[in-house]
């Protein structure tokens, strides 16, 4: 593993523009877990590709692990644009928002994703809680209501619905 990845490191170095070569050593250094090193690579990555979804993703995921907000927000807003039919990064952005307390900001792009989400269970209950939970903190209750139970009616023990949901009551 060692060789392959000093390879795939003076590849993208050799080829800083390459999206293929930051892309491949991105995720050699994120299997490493190495995530802020693999955070630059993916940068690098879609910049020179911007249609490299994959990358846009792992970045995202990263960002939002190592709780970097300003450039989830950043990044996540582009890739929303880039990719208008994928409902996990308007999710991300969403996300990303609330973790910022622009809650108010925060419900356009989660429900932008609650309407492209189809046949992914988990991305909804992710998207339905966070609006529930958006929802509450702009006083909206009965659109927090109605968030959690589309949630519930997705997984009915999901413990953290559960406990925001009763929580809130």
């Amino acid at each position: 593993m060692e060789l392959w990845q000093e390879f795939l490191g003076i590849l993208a170095e050799k080829h800083p523009n390459d999206a293929r070569a930051n892309l491949m050593y991105a995720e050699v250094l994120q299997s490493l877990n190495r995530k802020k090193e693999a955070i630059e690579y993916y940068k690098k990555a879609v910049e020179s590709n911007t249609q490299e979804i994959n990358g846009w993703t792992n970045l995202l995921i990263l960002q939002s692990e190592l709780g970097m907000t300003e450039d989830l927000i950043i990044y996540a807003e582009k890739a929303k644009t880039l990719f208008p039919t994928q409902p996990v990064f308007f999710y991300m952005y969403g996300h990303a928002l609330m973790v910022n307390d622009q809650y108010k900001d925060a419900i356009r792009p989660l429900k932008n994703a609650s309407n492209l989400i189809f046949n992914n269970s988990q991305l909804a209950i992710q998207v339905y809680s966070s609006l529930g939970d958006a929802y509450h903190r702009t006083e909206e209750y009965s659109k927090s209501d109605e968030s959690y139970q589309k949630a519930l009616k997705l997984n009915p023990r999901n413990l953290y619905v559960l406990n925001n949901y009763s929580y809130f009551l």
